[in-house]
């Protein structure tokens, strides 16, 4: 009986993916192309991808999945445009900076849509104890220096109503 020989596999890796990706994901942000949802909050909005939202958040991911909409308009209350804006960064780009005087709302904010790296991560009550870091000029998240949250919060959001969950 003949033995069939092995194949031979190549390995193909790209060497900057991940830089390039980011950069094009920035570029698709910035040109706003192929945006696919509009988070609403403070009268003003912010358009995104759906598919950068809901790999960042299993919140908005739950809202998103099933909904029958081209283009669904998340209603966010009770989230300032600054806090959300600056979310929206971190999950383009894996990190933002933050003013020390804007840290406590950004991470309640990203504890209601558990984002990914940020949310229970323990650096709120670090916030609490080190004085809402006084004396820095800011603070910047990376997503790599943060664990992923797992306990639920809840989000007050128009479009979860409208579809009959409470997410």
């Amino acid at each position: 009986m003949d033995s069939v020989p092995p194949v031979e596999h190549f390995s193909l890796r790209w060497n900057n993916f991940q830089s390039t990706i980011t950069s094009a994901l920035a570029g698709l942000r910035d040109t706003q192309a192929f945006v696919d949802v509009t988070l609403w909050t403070d009268g003003r909005q912010i358009k995104a991808h759906r598919n950068v939202l809901s790999a960042c958040s299993p919140v908005l991911l739950e809202l998103l999945k099933d909904n029958p909409c081209a283009h669904p308009i998340i209603i966010l209350r009770d989230v300032t445009h600054a806090d959300l804006s600056a979310i929206v960064t971190y999950m383009y780009q894996g990190e933002v900076n933050v003013a020390p005087e804007a840290l406590r709302t950004f991470l309640h904010t990203a504890q209601l849509l558990k984002v990914k790296g940020l949310a229970d991560t323990g650096i709120q009550q670090e916030v609490s104890r080190s004085g809402h870091g006084r004396g820095h000029s800011g603070i910047c998240f990376r997503q790599d220096m943060l664990r992923t949250s797992t306990s639920h919060m809840c989000v007050n959001c128009e479009r979860s109503k409208q579809y009959g969950r409470h997410v």
